[in-house]
C-alpha cells in the first residue's frame, strides 16, 4: 500500500470517528436541548449523521479496510464529555447550539481535506461520498445557525428568567 493510500485510509478512519463522536454528541443534544424545536433539529441530523457512518464503513470496507476501534472508542470518550460538560453549564441550549455549528464547521473541513487526498489517490468513489456529504453538512450548520437566536433565547429563559417574546406583555386590546 502506497503513502498516499494509506493516508486515504487514515482520512477515513478519521471521518468514522468523527460520525460515531456526532452520533453521540447528537444523541446527548437530543436530551438537554432545551427546546422541542431545536431537540427534532438534532434529531433530524442524528439520522444524517447514522447514513453518514454507514457510508464511511462501506467505504472502508471497500478498500478492504474496517474502521479503527480505538479512533471511534476516543472520539466516542470525548462527546460524552462534550455532553457532560455542556449538560453541566449554565444556559445549556445556546451553548450546545454553538459546540454543535462549531462540529458542523469541523465535519464540513473534514470532508473537504478527505475529498483532495481521495482525488491526490485516484479514488473516484470517495470524492463522490464526500461530494454527498459536504452540502449535508453544509445545510446542518446553515439550520443551526439560524436557530442561535432561538437557542439564547432559552438558555436566558432557563438561567436569567428572560421571558421568551411574547411572554409577560400586554397582549392589546384585540387578546
Amino acid at each position: 500500500m502506497s503513502a498516499l493510500e494509506e493516508q486515504l485510509i487514515s482520512y477515513l478512519n478519521d471521518a468514522h470517528a468523527m460520525e460515531m463522536q456526532s452520533m453521540t454528541m447528537l444523541e446527548k443534544a437530543i436530551e438537554i436541548a432545551g427546546d422541542l424545536q431545536l431537540a427534532q433539529l438534532y434529531r433530524g441530523h442524528l439520522n444524517d449523521t447514522r447514513d453518514h457512518e454507514r457510508y464511511v464503513k462501506q467505504r472502508l470496507e471497500a478498500l478492504g479496510q474496517s474502521p479503527s476501534g480505538m479512533k471511534n472508542l476516543a472520539a466516542k470518550g470525548a462527546a460524552m464529555g462534550i455532553g457532560m460538560l455542556a449538560q453541566a453549564m449554565p444556559d445549556t441550549p445556546a451553548k450546545l447550539a454553538g459546540v454543535a455549528f462549531a462540529y458542523e464547521n469541523f465535519e464540513v473541513a473534514a470532508y473537504r481535506m478527505l475529498r483532495k487526498v481521495a482525488e491526490m489517490a485516484d479514488d473516484p468513489e470517495t470524492v463522490a461520498l464526500c461530494d454527498r456529504l459536504i452540502p449535508v453538512e453544509q445545510q446542518a450548520a446553515a439550520l443551526i445557525a439560524e436557530n442561535l437566536d432561538l437557542a439564547v433565547q432559552r438558555s436566558l429563559e432557563e438561567t436569567a428568567g428572560v421571558p421568551g417574546p411574547g411572554v409577560g406583555q400586554d397582549p392589546g386590546p384585540h387578546a
